[in-house]
């Protein structure tokens, strides 16, 4: 995975400086690559869960099931890398509905439940409601790419290459490569009662450990710099 990271940011060099280089096929060989090494990050990102489930203290936050629901959105929306996926995400909602008593989060557990396993079964999924708002005008933002996000009302974000989440908030990391950004750990530690929407109780495991310690671009290898 390293060696087509470095090729991806050979590739971006190209487009950005070798006014002869083909644009067009370059950025599809790109998003080719980007797709692989995203498949291959949320393999890892849905170990990860699952590894830290295992311990029953652990109790997800509600940064961290809101990340986790938008893993599972990429996952449904891309079954054909990514379906075997679908039963991890199965055992791991049910992990998460055993150690939680709070009916949105147990409605959250039986949504994704019910559109996974729709989906395993041959049946069409269930369209959930938004998960995130705009910080602009609090229109509703919708799933759609892993690497964009685009409010109701037509306001574009960047999405953060690490937790999916929308990164809109000042405190961001850019990638000195591609530039793509990751919300900065530091947004996390203000205030361990509270997440990115103000409602967390839970201080956040999971995407405070992958913000920390997830220091080089996912997609291009290079330093991730505030």
């Amino acid at each position: 995975m390293n060696s087509l990271r470095l090729l991806n940011y050979i590739y971006i060099h190209l487009i950005n400086s070798v006014p002869t280089t083909n644009k067009t096929e370059t950025a599809s060989i790109l998003l080719n690559n980007y797709q692989i090494l995203l498949r291959e990050y949320v393999v890892t990102v849905l170990r990860s869960v699952q590894k830290y489930l295992s311990d029953p203290k652990i109790v997800l936050s509600e940064t961290d099931l809101l990340m986790l629901t938008l893993v599972s959105d990429l996952c449904l929306q891309h079954t054909k890398f990514m379906v075997d996926m679908l039963k991890q995400l199965v055992t791991i909602f049910l992990l998460v509905k055993q150690r939680n008593s709070e009916e949105h989060i147990l409605s959250i557990c039986d949504e994704y439940l019910l559109k996974t396993k729709a989906v395993l079964t041959g049946s069409a999924a269930v369209v959930g409601e938004s998960k995130e708002h705009c910080l602009a005008c609090s229109g509703a933002i919708v799933f759609q790419s892993p690497w964009k996000a685009v409010c109701a009302n037509g306001h574009p974000w960047d999405r953060c290459a690490v937790s999916l989440l929308t990164a809109a908030t000042p405190k961001t990391r850019s990638c000195l490569g591609c530039n793509r950004k990751t919300i900065s750990p530091e947004i996390l530690g203000e205030d361990a009662d509270e997440s990115m929407d103000g409602k967390d109780q839970v201080e956040s495991v999971i995407m405070k450990t992958l913000l920390t310690h997830i220091t080089l671009c996912v997609y291009c290898g290079n330093r991730l710099k505030m």
